[in-house]
């Protein structure tokens, strides 16, 4: 039936029947019209059943079958506003059959090819913004999906396993090594209302709640995964969003370990245990992390305006960041603080950044050599590589006798080739030879969702 099903599906997608022709068929069959050459009764009959099937089949078509094709079109096309208006028109067909979208006066013509194709994309584009209520330059697969299925975050646990596997996976987007993987739970987990009870009970105790304070106006979202990075751990993570009485939002979460049943961190996604969180909100911070505070605050007002990160910051300030900053931070590591400074400046200050001089390789030539490292080692074009308009620079001076030339190549706010992957280029070089010690390529959104000392390390 599958296999019938699928030829249908793929050869019959575009047949419309109405009532009346479907009655002209059946008549026909029992002979009620004269016509040249009748069709046998069976033959007829089996024309009927058919057709009918078709319909019927377009009407039963689950959303799950037709995503992946939407998906593999956005691949190819781009998001809806870029496709033809063939592929349109069977999107709204699909969604028409499926009783998605009414088929009125409008979508009538529509399908029934009477307009042009510009007023054709032009209602199409209508129909598709009435259904997801975005502009049409905003709908994707996810606003399509979200318009049928509801917001994501109410999505069952079966289809969020569905989507990870058949649509988050395909094309440039495949799940980053560490990224949850979603699961159905084991017969050796315990069970979803347990790990609610004890996200519940965790929070309730640590930020003395009171007893019953989640029973009512609380919405409750919950999901079981693993880690790529840590294969058999699984997690349940369950989040609780209270309503207040004056009418705001508070959000508590926790992760629970899925065979054991204790509050766990996690720290890819960035998940603490309420108790830790409660702790660091009632944190006194010490002299050596108050120091530390102080300096990057005095720095941020010199170079922070017009640039906001450390990566834009200019040679001279990353320089004198690390004149100041690099024995405040080993302070606050020693006094046991540094996750009060966060991961992203302990990275910072675990290198020594300087100013080029005599017998070093001016910035320009450095980045010269950079170019052409990407150029001859990646499948990437010139005209590609001048896309990249975010290149961050750092003269690493960690060790004196061979200091560093450092680029890290990315984008902002630009679109890349359709064939061209959403990838990130680190060259590093010594600075007096040019000679190239390390060259990557660094899919985006491959690292860490929780930024970590190690990962970070990576990047300066």
């Amino acid at each position: 039936m599958n296999k019938i099903k699928h030829a249908m599906d793929t050869t019959l997608s575009t047949l419309q029947i109405t009532g009346a022709q479907t009655s002209e068929i059946i008549s026909k069959a029992k002979g009620e019209h004269v016509v040249k050459k009748k069709l046998s009764i069976s033959l007829a009959f089996a024309l009927a059943i058919v057709l009918l099937a078709a319909a019927a089949i377009a009407a039963s078509l689950l959303w799950e079958d037709y995503a992946r094709r939407v998906k593999s079109i956005e691949v190819s096309e781009g998001y809806y506003k870029e496709w033809p208006i063939g592929e349109k028109l069977d999107l709204v067909r699909t969604l028409v059959g499926m009783g998605y979208i009414e088929k009125d006066e409008q979508t009538s013509r529509l399908l029934d090819g009477l307009l042009d194709n510009e007023e054709a994309h032009r209602t199409a584009d209508d129909i598709l913004k009435r259904l997801t209520n975005r502009d049409v330059g905003d709908i994707s697969l996810v606003e399509i999906t979200e318009a049928l299925w509801g917001p994501y975050d109410t999505w069952t646990q079966e289809k969020k396993i569905w989507w990870q596997k058949n649509i988050y996976s395909m094309g440039v987007y495949a799940i980053p090594w560490d990224h949850p993987i979603l699961a159905e739970p084991g017969a050796d987990a315990i069970l979803e209302s347990e790990a609610v009870n004890r996200a519940k009970l965790a929070n309730v105790e640590a930020f003395e709640l009171g007893e019953g304070y989640f029973d009512v106006d609380t919405a409750i979202i919950t999901e079981y995964y693993t880690m790529q990075g840590t294969p058999g751990v699984f997690l349940w993570y369950v989040q609780l969003t209270k309503t207040e009485g004056d009418g705001s939002t508070l959000v508590y979460d926790a992760c629970i370990d899925g065979k054991t049943g204790e509050i766990t961190t996690d720290k890819i996604r960035g998940v603490d245990t309420p108790a830790n969180l409660r702790a660091r909100r009632e944190y006194v911070p010490g002299p050596a992390l108050t120091a530390f505070t102080e300096a990057l605050d005095e720095l941020r007002e010199v170079y922070d305006n017009p640039p906001y990160f450390f990566e834009d910051w200019p040679l001279e300030g990353k320089a004198e960041a690390s004149r100041r900053m690099n024995r405040l931070a080993a302070a606050v590591e020693a006094a046991g603080d540094s996750e009060y400074v966060g991961a992203m400046w302990m990275a910072i200050a675990s290198f020594t950044y300087g100013l080029p001089g005599e017998g070093d390789l001016t910035q320009d030539e450095a980045r010269r050599l950079a170019d052409e490292a990407i150029l001859s080692r990646y499948n990437i074009s010139a005209d590609v590589l001048a896309l990249y308009n975010s290149v961050d620079v750092y003269f690493d001076i960690t060790n004196p006798d061979a200091p560093l030339w450092k680029f890290f190549y990315g984008i902002r706010n630009v679109e890349l080739p359709k064939e061209q992957q959403p990838i990130m280029y680190k060259v590093e070089m010594l600075s007096r030879t040019g000679e190239i010690i390390k060259a990557e390529e660094i899919i985006r959104g491959a690292g860490p969702l929780h930024i970590d000392v190690e990962y970070t390390k990576k990047i300066y």
